[in-house]
């Protein structure tokens, strides 16, 4: 037994893929406000977050702004912290865009890019010098 499939049926499949297949996202942008915004909610309880507060409520915690300025501090590490949880810094849930958010906050109040998993891109090296063959 022969099945037909209606052609305004397969007319409608092709426009719905064809518009499906059109469509693009944007790319979302890291949003620095919205990390300040995050950190003056989250982690101001703790952390010394912006230039309006004048001290941290817990002693010892340092400042984000030198959390964000250590040397080898990389945005794998700012995202592991906030995605992992470890004493004394309790468990938040955040979304990776958030934490996107919170890096770029970060960023902006050291005022350069975090370095990326490995570091800095590496230069390339010179080529060893090997003797040459007597």
């Amino acid at each position: 037994m022969k099945y037909r499939v209606p052609a305004v049926f397969i007319l409608g499949m092709m426009v719905f893929a064809g518009s499906a297949v059109g469509e693009t996202k944007k790319p979302w942008k890291a949003d620095p406000a919205r990390g300040a915004e995050l950190a003056e909610r989250l982690c101001s309880s703790c952390h010394l977050v912006g230039d309006m507060q004048k001290e941290t409520t817990v002693a010892g915690i340092p400042p984000l702004k030198t959390i964000a300025g250590l040397d080898g501090m990389t945005r794998r590490r700012v995202t592991n912290a906030l995605m992992v949880p470890h004493a004394p810094m309790p468990d938040i849930q955040l979304t990776i865009k958030e934490i996107q958010d919170i890096v770029a906050y970060l960023e902006e109040l050291i005022g350069r890019e975090l370095e990326h998993e490995g570091g800095s891109t590496p230069k390339a090296k010179e080529k060893p010098k090997y003797p040459s063959p007597s």
